[in-house]
């Protein structure tokens, strides 16, 4: 069990509330092989036990059709990218050939290496917009995307695609903008979070003065399906001087159809926690509070227990792994297959950290809390955002003061780290 004291968090990013739990687990299990950064060997070629392989376990790929996957500066450096390792093991597994940059942590790196510069820490959130990314950041970053521009040019795939958010978006677009000057046929797509918006057109060619029509195609919604129908037609669709929209947010993907993340791209050791990595339990959420958009964007939907575990074992065996950030919404959405997972990470004796989101709710008994925290849990993320039973069900949250209260104090009292929003 967890030593019972208060951590501080200085601040209220997610990743940075991550990284001061898995500092303070460290600490508290120095004796364990957990609190250090040596990872379990990895053994290759291995017939997992499931008594079959995935394609990107074992074979390269097969078609002669390419895409290159890109995710710029700034992004999270904790673990490797989930988005284009989630993306780029579905599409070699469908035979696919994909390039993935991740020139995010490779900015970090330079940035801390040639100019003794974070601007990954969450107090320099705001350089990374205009006007101070382009007078301090873009200067210093600029020799590393023209690097990754020659290198995705010189691959020549046809399609390159972009992972969008705020914090990215400026030097993701100067990369869009010298690949589409200096290889005008190649065909660039975006996803993520800042393409989904109505006015991601207006942001970037009218506010932000990049030129119109360099960006051929977006993909909204879950991006695993629009893919692969875009690497599948692109050839035979008619050429269009506007971006063409993939996708939407009725989508109802099985995940447990789903071919396991491929994190076979990335040099581990850049990571600032090198023995871990993102997984997904579930997408969507259970409530529809009055103030969130997330039943906005797909139905709920969880994968079965044993296929989860079926995924950490992989990670385990083929990276060493031993920590899993749940990137679910919540991940006790689906509740009995909650306490499942909970009960066969223990059963299999998996030796894992595991951190997520979850709902509070009163189902959740000491017992359980002490389940949850001795299959290696540090902490769940738990969105409160009231004390009041008046604002609790204006915000049609539907979970009582009790439940708070008394999975904040079962937590407690089992001594995980949880927060609340």
């Amino acid at each position: 069990m967890a030593k019972n004291k208060d951590i501080i968090f200085e601040s209220e990013d997610r990743d940075e509330v991550i990284k001061k739990l898995i500092e303070q687990d460290r600490i508290d299990h120095a004796e364990s092989h957990l609190g250090d950064t040596e990872r379990i060997p990895v053994v290759q070629n291995k017939v997992h036990s499931r008594g079959y392989n995935y394609y990107t376990e074992v074979n390269p790929y097969e078609s002669n059709d390419g895409i290159s996957m890109i995710i710029a500066p700034a992004w999270g450096i904790i673990f490797p990218p989930y988005n284009i390792a989630r993306l780029s093991g579905l599409l070699r597994h469908y035979g696919y050939r994909v390039n993935v940059y991740d020139l995010n942590v490779e900015c970090y790196h330079y940035c801390k290496e040639n100019h003794d510069k974070d601007y990954w820490e969450s107090r320099y959130y705001f350089a990374w917009e205009r006007p101070v990314y382009d007078d301090e950041v873009f200067p210093i970053i600029k020799p590393k995307l023209d690097e990754c521009i020659d290198r995705i040019i010189e691959q020549g795939d046809d399609i390159v695609g972009f992972s969008v958010y705020l914090t990215n978006l400026l030097s993701t677009m100067y990369m869009i903008e010298k690949i589409k000057e200096r290889s005008p046929s190649t065909k660039i797509v975006v996803g993520g979070p800042e393409a989904f918006n109505d006015w991601f057109e207006d942001l970037i060619y009218s506010t932000l003065d990049f030129k119109s029509g360099i960006i051929d195609y977006r993909v909204t919604g879950e991006g695993e399906q629009e893919l692969l129908t875009l690497l599948e037609n692109y050839k035979e669709l008619p050429m269009n001087k506007e971006m063409v929209t993939f996708g939407g947010f009725q989508s109802k993907l099985d995940l447990n159809q789903l071919p396991f993340p491929d994190y076979s791209d990335y040099d581990l050791n850049l990571y600032q926690h090198p023995e871990g990595a993102s997984i997904e339990t579930s997408r969507g959420c259970v409530a529809k509070c009055s103030f969130c958009a997330e039943t906005w964007f797909w139905k709920y939907r969880f994968r079965t227990s044993d296929r989860v575990i079926d995924e950490m074992q992989y990670q385990i065996d083929t990276y060493g792994t031993r920590r899993f950030w749940f990137v679910d919404s919540l991940a006790n959405g689906a509740f009995k297959e909650f306490k499942n997972l909970v009960n066969m990470i223990i059963d299999k004796k998996l030796d894992i950290r595991w951190n997520s989101y979850a709902r509070c709710d009163g189902r959740m008994d000491l017992e359980l809390f002490q389940k949850i925290a001795d299959s290696g849990c540090m902490s769940l993320s738990f969105g409160v955002e009231s004390g009041s039973e008046k604002v609790l069900d204006d915000m049609k949250k539907k979970v009582k003061v009790w439940e708070i209260e008394n999975n904040l104090r079962d937590g407690a009292k089992v001594g995980m780290k949880n927060n609340v929003n």
